[in-house]
């Protein structure tokens, strides 16, 4: 399994920073079409495998206290909300959904997200004398926190709480809903990972539309120029409508429909598998 793993991360780590590229760009210059933006990288960056995973540090890092935030919260605020007969309705779904996205943009997301936009932020400006320059993550990291401290850290929470909070309230229920499409009342479907895995991917992609201008108004303000440039998250949001239109809010959708599908797909196959492993060992 590590070495679909590695090679899907590494996928992830790629779309990723040409998703993030384009929604922190505020020109034309930075290339939208995929193939182009692959050769542009390519050509200027030192190289190429820094340029191909700048910031994907933070995100290999990151990504284990995230799950960590989420399906805790998630798993304690479902077992509580769950009726006598242990069945769970969509509305405390989507409470459970909002629980878990405000822990892990708390815990997690944010500090994680602030890092690799940083980083690739300067990766894509190297070179032009604009903006600071990052040895990699954890240099970026301290020096975030000697210039602006903790808050530095923390800037974009309120998107970012907005955005994770969208997102587990809309993928847990859909991948409830798609779950009964999948394997309707059939246990031995229900309990297959596979299956479990298809309706995450589909739940990820329905939260990825949900949410996109959450997560380009999120970039912005995680960029190395957002304080010069936005007084607020309100603020952002209304130079971006104002200066670029309504249609950038959607910047970047397919490379991050990619992304998120294949990373819910697989977090919706890992975790029950593991619960079924951890079940037979008798934990």
């Amino acid at each position: 399994m590590s070495g679909p793993c590695f090679t899907t991360f590494g996928y992830c780590a790629f779309i990723g920073l040409w998703s993030k590229g384009v929604q922190a760009t505020r020109n034309k210059v930075f290339p939208i079409n995929f193939f182009f933006f692959f050769l542009s990288l390519i050509k200027h960056a030192t190289l190429v495998f820094r340029g191909l995973y700048a910031g994907a540090a933070p995100l290999i890092v990151g990504s284990s206290g995230k799950q960590a935030a989420r399906w805790t919260a998630y798993t304690t605020a479902s077992n509580a909300l769950r009726d006598k007969n242990g069945n769970l309705s969509i509305g405390a779904n989507i409470v459970s959904g909002i629980c878990a996205g405000v822990s892990e943009a708390v815990f997690a997301v944010t500090p994680m997200e602030t890092v690799k936009t940083r980083v690739a932020d300067a990766q894509r400006t190297a070179g032009s004398g604009k903006g600071p320059s990052y040895k990699g993550s954890l240099d970026a990291t301290i020096q975030i926190l000697k210039s602006e401290g903790p808050g530095g850290i923390y800037r974009g929470v309120v998107p970012t709480i907005l955005k994770q909070a969208t997102n587990q309230a809309v993928r847990f229920p859909v991948h409830s809903m798609f779950m009964a499409v999948l394997a309707g009342e059939d246990k031995v479907r229900r309990a297959n990972p596979l299956v479990s895995g298809l309706a995450g991917a589909l739940a990820g992609a329905v939260s990825v539309i949900v949410t996109m201008p959450q997560d380009t108004v999120k970039t912005r303000m995680q960029s190395n120029d957002a304080k010069s440039l936005y007084s607020g998250t309100m603020d952002c949001f209304k130079k971006i409508l104002r200066n670029e239109g309504p249609a950038f809010f959607f910047a970047g959708t397919l490379p991050r429909l990619v992304r998120v599908s294949l990373d819910v797909g697989i977090t919706f196959t890992i975790f029950p598998l593991l619960g079924q492993l951890f079940e037979k060992a008798g934990y």
